[in-house]
């Protein structure tokens, strides 16, 4: 939800800039046409009522020389009012439009610039709706990458245009063990140590991917899981996790010798007196008897 906010706050921003670019160049058009309009409307109006007043000084004349009765006299003039009246409304009203329209069609300023903006803010927070901004979104994610909190979505999104990063799958890999999805994240260790020397180099990124195929409990994970131990080993000999690992790597693939090896420099580091002391040492015993058990088998 957070990124929808900032995606929209974006939005909002840009647009009231382009409002304020655009509404005062339109209002300066409409107020340029507007004032056009009335000079033309002007003239007409003075030539009618010039052409009105000569008619009415005519029929005054006829009048007084009785050349009109004074029944004649009110008809006339009663139809010079009428087309008076009339010819006005014909300057700013079409005779044959609806009414109320003007008759050339103008619509005013105001209901030209409301409609304007209000199809911006439809137009614009409907493609931001319906598409988003791909490059604003995978900035915010891409930033949750590099802090280290992205989920695993997101770190989808951001390995596909980020397929080298290592660290980036190591930290997917993390994501994975959380939802407990162990297949996805030995997939994704392996990705980042292909990719990437220095994770692939890293002895604790070797104990994660060895523990969790050590939990797929496969004999396929079992037997990629103690090479990859193996060398973690190497790399950290003190490490009692390693050696740990590995005896268990080793057990499940019926290496005797070596799990009861690993176990064996696991009791040098324990206190006799402890039940984890006495469990281990049954466990070395049990596995030397297995290891003396294969050699004697392979002799036959």
């Amino acid at each position: 939800m957070t990124d929808e906010i900032i995606l929209f706050s974006i939005m909002g921003v840009m647009l009231a800039a382009a409002v304020g670019v655009l509404v005062p160049s339109l209002l300066r058009v409409l107020r340029c046409q507007d004032g056009d309009a009335p000079d033309g409307d002007a003239e007409y109006g003075r030539e009618l009522a010039g052409a009105l007043q000569e008619q009415l000084a005519r029929l005054d004349e006829d009048r007084r020389s009785g050349a009109v009765t004074e029944a004649e006299y009110e008809d006339m003039l009663e139809d010079i009012r009428r087309r008076a009246v009339e010819e006005h409304r014909a300057v700013v009203f079409d005779p044959n439009a609806e009414p109320g329209r003007v008759r050339d069609g103008r619509v005013p300023g105001a209901l030209i610039v409301s409609s304007v903006i209000a199809g911006m803010i439809a137009v614009s927070a409907g493609v931001y709706w319906l598409q988003g901004a791909p490059e604003v979104i995978r900035l915010l994610k891409d930033q949750t990458v590099i802090e280290g909190t992205a989920g695993i979505d997101a770190l989808k999104v951001y390995l596909k245009d980020n397929s080298r990063d290592g660290r980036a799958w190591v930290l997917l890999a993390r994501r994975y063990i959380e939802a407990e999805n162990y297949a996805e994240a030995a997939f994704a260790y392996r990705e980042g140590r292909r990719v990437y020397t220095k994770v692939r180099e890293d002895p604790e990124i070797m104990l994660e991917l060895g523990a969790t195929l050590l939990t797929l409990g496969t004999p396929e994970a079992f037997a990629e899981a103690q090479p990859v131990i193996q060398l973690a080993r190497d790399r950290d000999p003190e490490n009692m996790k390693a050696v740990e690992l590995l005896a268990m790597a080793a057990a499940g693939n019926q290496d005797w010798s070596t799990a009861a090896d690993q176990l064996t420099l696991l009791l040098r580091s324990m206190s006799p007196d402890t039940p984890e002391y006495l469990r281990y040492e049954q466990t070395v015993k049990m596995l030397r008897a297995k290891a003396d058990a294969a050699q004697t088998e392979s002799k036959r």
